[in-house]
């Protein structure tokens, strides 16, 4: 009708969203476990701007941030997108569970991500293996504890390895160790009756770790039932003052190991004279052999007892 309206189109105008809302905004991690700190593997972290109605904030600038050590976090390379979303990334070489935050302009957001690292696998170079209680008496009690401790190539502990040892030499008893603790560490104990210097590998699945503890066992008491006294010759020596017999001692303990630096004194028991016996004393204590040499010439013709 003549006093209807008419249709009328307004000039254009555009609709914004109001401020950022902590709340209603979100951070997403793509990974929330597992993710390998080596600080290749990483998780996306996907953040998007939102108002309190829900609706996208675009162009906005969004920081990261992760608790923890060792993290390279990748921040967005540009702001919020026309859907309100940003993304970056986290990487780290420390195995823990880290807590994600994001600041979207000045606004931190109340979304809190947690994204769980975990150890790689072990390093043959960072895990190490040592010795204690050195050195070790050779008589199959005392013993040296072998700590091996299971680490990754960014030093991450590895718990639930199996180790397994091994030792050179002979003689020995060496006990299984446990799979590794919370902190990548498992004992086990040596102990043996051979006195030598005995090198420890200890292998991870097929990885022989690079650390090789020697661990070096020595002689016990000196016993006097395993030790010798030689003498030669010990017949048809003539009593003229000038022939020498020679007299060999050599120290062992109780397991036939030999004994070094021992001070042997020798004695000889004659029934005749002993003024016509020349008993020379060792020059030195027994050597790496266990082994010290005297010597005896008489002028007196009979049998004689040497003790040492």
């Amino acid at each position: 009708s003549a006093s209807g309206l008419t249709n009328a189109i307004s000039s254009g105008f555009n609709i914004t969203p109001a401020a950022v809302s902590a709340s209603v905004s979100t951070v997403v991690a793509s990974r929330v476990d597992d993710v390998v700190a080596d600080n290749s593997d990483s998780s996306s972290i996907t953040v998007t701007a939102r108002d309190a109605f829900g609706n996208p904030v675009p162009g906005a600038s969004v920081t990261l941030a992760a608790t923890g050590e060792g993290n390279t976090v990748g921040q967005p390379a540009a702001q919020t997108n026309a859907s309100g979303v940003a993304t970056g990334s986290l990487k780290s070489t420390k195995a823990e569970t880290k807590t994600l935050a994001a600041t979207v302009g000045s606004t931190l957001l109340e979304a809190r991500p947690q994204v769980r690292f975990v150890h790689g696998g072990p390093s043959a170079i960072k895990s190490t293996v040592r010795a204690s209680d050195l050195p070790v008496v050779a008589n199959g009690q005392a013993t040296s504890t072998i700590t091996v401790t299971v680490l990754d190539a960014f030093s991450n502990p590895i718990p639930g390895a199996s180790v397994v040892l091994t030792s050179s030499g002979s003689n020995n008893t060496l006990t299984t160790p446990a799979e590794t603790d919370g902190s990548g560490v498992t004992t086990a104990t040596i102990a043996s009756t051979k006195a030598e210097a005995k090198t420890i590998t200890a292998t991870v699945g097929t990885l022989a770790l690079g650390e090789k503890p020697v661990i070096t066992f020595v002689s016990g008491p000196v016993s006097a039932s395993e030790s010798l006294v030689a003498v030669n010759p010990a017949d048809g020596l003539v009593a003229d003052g000038s022939a020498a017999s020679t007299i060999t001692v050599t120290a062992r303990d109780a397991f036939l190991n030999r004994i070094p630096d021992l001070t042997v004194v020798l004695s000889v028991a004659s029934a005749g004279d002993p003024a016509k016996n020349t008993l020379v004393q060792p020059a030195a204590a027994t050597g790496s052999d266990g082994v010290a040499s005297g010597s005896l010439t008489s002028t007196w013709a009979e049998v004689k007892t040497i003790t040492a």
